[in-house]
């Protein structure tokens, strides 16, 4: 797949790889944890665009004008179908089965749970308003999603596919949300550079800084 130098930084900067896919994650802000001196640089773009999610054999990459998912063979660098999604696709996490793909529906403030095999939407969890990036739990137990306009990250439990809880950020206009590699702490990027880091002990207390 052909991409540009801050595509080619979405896919280096997301987080660690899972067993039997490509080492390239589901979303962007790892590199708040693994490579700050290019976050600057890489975020001013970046935050204008969306990232794709990967998940070998395939790659998903939400079109915010016709309201689709594109589907890539990464074999091939080509597209082979398209996912009806909403009206205005931002974030994408895909499943560590690689059979859901979790996306963020901007002007329908929702989540949308997509079948991958059947290529469908098949549910959808209500988030805040003007929601953006999504991302995954190491676990794969938790879904995130940003809401720029309430100023919130909201947690979805993939057991159940309900939103469970949501936390305010200490900053304005949340773009992105991502976990740590140990599941424990979920890290926030704001417009202007900001982040604020929401903590999950281990007896299901949470703390924000």
């Amino acid at each position: 797949m052909n991409t540009n130098h801050f595509q080619n930084e979405c896919l280096t900067l997301s987080p660690h790889g899972f067993p039997g896919r490509t080492p390239h994650g589901l979303g962007l802000f790892a590199a708040v944890r693994r490579r700050l001196p290019l976050l600057g640089a890489v975020l001013s773009s970046a935050l204008l665009m969306p990232c794709p999610s990967i998940a070998s054999p395939f790659a998903y990459v939400p079109n915010e004008k016709s309201g689709t998912i594109s589907i890539i063979d990464c074999a091939s660098d080509s597209v082979v179908g398209h996912i009806q999604a909403g009206t205005k696709p931002r974030g994408l996490a895909v499943s560590h089965d690689g059979n859901t793909l979790y996306v963020s529906d901007q002007p329908a403030n929702a989540l949308l749970i997509v079948d991958l095999r059947k290529r469908a939407v098949v549910g959808t969890v209500p988030l805040g308003e003007s929601p953006e990036g999504v991302g995954i739990s190491p676990a794969g137990d938790w879904v995130v999603a940003a809401s720029e306009i309430t100023n919130s990250v909201s947690f979805i439990s993939t057991a159940t596919n309900k939103k469970v809880f949501s936390v305010k950020t200490a900053g304005k206009n949340p773009e992105h949300a991502e976990f740590s590699p140990d599941g424990n702490g979920c890290t926030s990027v704001q417009r202007r550079l900001t982040r604020s880091i929401l903590s999950m002990s281990q007896n299901g207390s949470r703390s924000r800084r």
